[in-house]
This record gives C-alpha cells, structure tokens and sequence, in this order.
C-alpha cells in the first residue's frame, strides 16, 4: 500500500487535511488516540484485506512508523521494526501570552480578584437567564421540544426492544412481557429506560415481571417523528441529530455487536455531531452565552495591575465553550493566559492547530481526577469546566483537586446540567464513562444543592448559582465556587 494511500484513508478517519500529515508526524499530535485508532484500522483492514491491530497503531510513534506497520502487514519493503510510541503528552505551548508571562505562579501573591468584583458580575449575570433562554430558543424547551424529543427516544426504545424479542407494541393491555437481553455493563442504563416506558405508562412494573399498560405507543416511527421534528424545531437539531447516531443501532449496542463508544466517537460524523450539541446546540449555546457575558462583566471590572489574569478551561473537548469564550477575551484586549486543557492528547493537538492564532493561550493534557502537576497548584483565578466534573468517578477528589489549582483569591465556573433530560440518558448513556460514579450519586447528574455540598466540604467558600423564573433555568446552571 501506498505511503499516499495510507494517507488518504489517515486523512478521511481524522479529518485532517493531507498537507498537515508529514512523514515524521508524531500520531499523538496528529490526534490519534485510542478510539481513532480503532475506526482507523478498520479502515485499513477493509481496505487492505489484512487484519490490522489498533494497539500497533498506537506503538507506531509517527505517521511513517504507521506506513511501515502497514507494509509489514503486506510485506512489502524491508523495515518491519515499530518504534516505540512516546507517552501522549503536550507541552504547553511557548506563547507568551499578552503580557509574556511565563510563569503561572509569578502573580500568585498578587490581589487582582477582589471578590466584591466577583460577585457583582455574577450578579449582574443571573440577571439575564430568563433572557438568554427567550432568545436562545429555549423558551419552549420543557412544554414543547422536551416532551417530543422523549417521545422520539420511547419510539427508538419500542423499536430496538421489538428486535430484541419484545414486542411492546403489538402487546395488549395486562400482556406480560419478557425482558430483553443485554449485556451486564447496560444494567443501570436499561433501569432507566424501563422507569421511564413506566412513567410513560407504557408499562407496569412488579417486582422483577413486566406488564404492558394502557398507553399506546409512538403511532409514528421514530425515523418519521425524527423528521417531523428536524422540521418543526431546526434549531434543536444537533440534539435529534446525535439522537439519531444512537437511536437505530441501539440493539445491536445492547447485545454487543456494536459498541457505544464506537458509534459515538469512532467516526468522523460521529464527532462532528457531538461537536454541534455542544457548539450550536441551543440547550448548551443558552448556558455558554451566558458565560461568556459573566466573563466579558467580570473582566471588565478586574482592576489592572500589569499581570495577565490566569484562566484554564477543564475538560474543553472539541471546544463548544472555548469558540465562544476566545474571541470575547481576545476583543477585551488585557493581559490573560487562558490554559486549554483536556484529558484527550488527541483533542488537546486538536485545539493547539485550531486556535494558533490566539498567542495569549496555552495548551495542556490534564486529568482532573488526578493529583495535579505542582507548577499548577495555586496558580490560576479561574477555573471553568463545561459538562465535564459530572463524568468523572468522584466529585469530592474532581472538585478538591480543581480548588488545589486555584490562588486564594480565584474562583471555579461551572457549567453542569442540574436536571435529568432522557435524551442525554439515551445517547451518553451508553457510554461506560456515564456511569463510572463511585462517590454515592445515584446518577452522573446531580441536582444543585448536591454541588453546593460538595463543593463546600472541600474547602470552597461561597458558592452561588443561577436561576430565573422559567422551567428551562434549572436545567442547566452557571455553579460558581469562591476559595474563601
């Protein structure tokens, strides 16, 4: 196989573009990371007619290394050696930022956020919730879009258990039914499902017996309701859209001949729909808004002092807060060194290329869940975190090691969903990373008081939250954290 051909089929799985992918490119900044690696050597073994392995992708340390795999599987040519692949790590990058500052921790003695700054900007942005939802097309999220999103994913459900041999809907009212089988690692995810066909009053529950109730089903299939709401609400289509990824494979995830994951981040449209839900998504774009209006406030007021204030983003994936929050920043014009981070060297090499032309940012692989490196223990004012903190093992260590990281007088933004929406139990749910608590939540997501709890019994202060008077404001909420 061609070096060429191997680049093209790189280039179709990544996305990137063929003149980005030099011979002596290292695969870790080129993004490849364990679930690339995978669809990447699907591809390649459609293609080559050979098994290839992803682990060897991942020993191949850059794209020439890949090649010479490639060949080796095919033998063709001589070099069969692998070298080894280096540990997935980037450096922050050497811009200097705004003020040229190098070291996060050379203003760490330095009062610049009086939190009377703090809290009037927070205050002035929970003023405008109600707002942002009306003109964000939230407005008729909980009475209108919710309920039909709901009844496209009990569609998706009655489908997917009729092809697992239970067929809800030619079932009469007291019929019992079977359970359907799935694999052990789904166990919470198909308790969820069947409360919520119960809540729907699709079915009854007794114990371990299932009855079919009086509620009729979705009179239209889901790929029919899909596309009635496609039209009705184009603004929510990221959300039916990423529904849809999920929806008609959902057997065959539960039976293990397709893997979540996969489905979701294995392929290029995968990705790109996950990518919209958090960049154009109305349920996120609503909360990200307003985000950024509390920074732009917050900023504002900071009283200057000649040191760069210090942000790092948590868990910025493919970048649906960062898009938005760089430009305000960047329009501001002050001193700022905004740390890009994310536990994915695929994603964080991602967003170095993407945003090479901000010079006050800085990229970084971190993990939130583990103790942080010592150059960032009190070294930043502000730390945000877009539906992220929800997804790891334990909020007490997450949010512990967040408050490690921050200067006596800084602050954590969190963006968190504080309600459940079935949808996004239907399509995160099948990943095994929804369910990995292990700090005693009964879900991934927890309601806000939770968070104000927690947050509070590791160290933070004063912690605040915003709310309105709309339904559609406790579905998601700006959680602030003061260290003292």
């Amino acid at each position: 196989m061609s070096l060429e051909k191997v680049r093209e089929i790189f280039c179709d799985v990544t996305g990137l573009d063929a003149d980005e992918v030099e011979e002596d490119s290292e695969l870790d900044e080129l993004g490849v990371d364990p679930i690339l690696a995978k669809e990447l050597a699907r591809k390649l073994s459609v293609f080559s007619g050979r098994a290839v392995e992803s682990s060897r992708i991942l020993e191949s340390e850059n794209f020439i290394g890949l090649v010479r795999y490639i060949r080796s599987i095919l033998d063709i040519g001589n070099d069969k050696e692998t070298p080894s692949r280096k540990q997935a790590h980037i450096e922050p990058t050497a811009n200097q930022g705004v003020t040229g500052a190098k070291d996060p921790r050379s203003a760490a003695t330095n009062d610049t956020l009086p939190a009377s700054v703090i809290q009037e900007a927070f205050s002035s942005t929970k003023k405008i919730t109600d707002e942002l939802i009306v003109d964000g097309h939230m407005g008729n999220y909980c009475g209108e879009v919710m309920p039909r999103s709901t009844e496209l994913c009990i569609a998706y459900l009655v489908e997917a258990f009729e092809q697992l041999g239970c067929n809800i809907q030619s079932a009469k009212s007291g019929d019992k039914l079977k359970r359907v089988p799935y694999l052990p690692k789904y166990d919470k995810f198909m308790d969820l499902f069947y409360e919520l066909l119960r809540e729907q009053a699709l079915i009854e529950m007794d114990g371990s017996e299932i009855v079919r109730a009086s509620q009729n089903c979705p009179t239209k299939s889901a790929a029919e309701l899909l596309e009635d709401l496609l039209q009705d609400e184009p603004s929510h289509a990221p959300e039916f859209n990423l529904v849809q990824v999920t929806g008609p494979s959902l057997a065959e995830c539960l039976s293990g001949k397709q893997d979540g994951i996969a489905l979701i981040f294995g392929t290029a449209q995968g990705r790109q729909r996950v990518s919209d839900l958090y960049a154009l998504s109305p349920i996120n774009r609503v909360w990200i808004q307003q985000l950024a209006y509390f920074l732009e406030e917050l900023v504002k007021r900071v009283p200057q002092n000649g040191q760069p204030l210090r942000i790092m983003e948590l868990g910025a994936g493919t970048g649906g807060t960062t898009s938005t929050v760089i430009p305000v920043l960047a329009r501001l014009g002050v001193p700022i060194v905004y740390t890009m981070t994310d536990i994915s060297a695929s994603l964080v090499a991602a967003a170095k290329r993407k945003y090479r032309e901000y010079p006050f940012m800085q990229f970084k692989v971190v993990d939130v869940e583990s103790q942080p490196d010592p150059e960032l223990l009190r070294s930043q004012h502000i730390i945000l975190s877009t539906a992220c903190i929800h997804a790891t093992r334990s909020l007490p260590i997450s949010l512990k090691n967040i408050y490690s990281m921050l200067r006596p007088d800084g602050f954590v933004m969190l963006l968190e969903q504080t309600q459940q929406i079935p949808w996004v139990d239907f399509v995160f749910g099948l990943l095994e990373g929804w369910w990995l608590f292990e700090d005693g939540r009964r879900h991934a997501l927890a309601p806000v008081t939770h968070w104000e709890k927690v947050m509070k019994q590791v160290g933070f202060g004063h912690v605040d939250w915003t709310a309105g008077e709309r339904p559609e404001a406790g579905l998601q909420r700006l959680i602030i954290g003061y260290v003292s």
